[in-house]
């Protein structure tokens, strides 16, 4: 599903440089395999961001993409700030 992908395949979620934490979404190949993944990365002692075991992993199709996509409308809606964040996007996309 990877091969010949050139576009970049993470995108950080948050950062807080203070804590040195930093959460990333990001499509992986394993064993021929493609996951889509959220991960908890810490700010080491070199100040190099690396990976911890904190987050999950599922296979990246579009059955489990489309799910997480609906998961998250569903429950922005339910708090009411699904609205806001669209207005928020558009803002950021002109």
């Amino acid at each position: 599903m990877l091969e010949g992908h050139v576009d970049k395949l993470e995108v950080e979620l948050f950062k807080n440089d203070e804590k040195g934490i930093l959460y990333k979404l990001s499509v992986t190949e394993f064993r021929g395999n493609s996951y889509l993944s959220v991960r908890e990365w810490y700010l080491d002692f070199e100040g190099v961001y690396a990976p911890t075991k904190n987050g999950f992993t599922v296979p990246y199709t579009l059955d489990t993409t489309l799910a997480l996509f609906e998961a998250l409308v569903d429950l922005l809606s339910k708090a009411e700030v699904l609205e806001t964040l669209l207005e928020k996007r558009n803002e950021r996309t002109t």
